[in-house]
């Protein structure tokens, strides 16, 4: 049975069967795994800006120079930032998505106390994240990743 390193419960488990078994409630929030970037604010942002380009388009062939340049470069302006924000969300879920859910699944949770740990190669738990530095205070107490799961 794995131990954890700050209360030394065996009420763990992996953050995998933690999330499975409690994902109804605020634990499951708490163990969630990584999740993937969406792209739907982006693909908004794309409708957005070609509504304002064809709205400055318009303007401009009506002889609305400057409003339409001013319409038109906004609209502009919009699809860069929307055409940015997917390659940005593309990049995330397809290069470092993959290796934060590789380090979730090796993650253990203590049910007792809310240390989050892995185990280390002597088959030790060793904590990770906000508790990880805080076993042997000297108050006798620790940081919990997020509380008591």
């Amino acid at each position: 049975m794995t131990k954890c390193p700050i209360c030394e419960s065996q009420n763990t488990q992996r953050m995998e069967m933690a999330f499975a078994t409690h994902s109804n409630n605020y634990a499951g929030a708490l163990t969630a795994p990584p999740r993937p970037r969406s792209r739907a604010g982006a693909a908004a942002g794309l409708l957005v800006g070609a509504l304002l380009v064809l709205v400055g388009f318009l303007v401009l062939s009506g002889g609305g120079r400057v409003p339409g340049l001013m319409i038109g470069g906004a609209g502009g302006l919009i699809l860069w930032a929307a055409g940015k924000s997917i390659a940005e969300a593309n990049a995330f879920n397809d290069h470092k998505l993959p290796v934060l859910l590789a380090d979730w699944k090796r993650l253990w949770v203590c049910l007792a106390c809310g240390c989050v740990f892995e185990i280390d190669a002597q088959g030790g738990g060793r904590p990770v994240g906000d508790n990880a530095g805080t076993a042997g205070r000297e108050d006798g107490t620790h940081r919990r990743g997020a509380g008591a799961v």
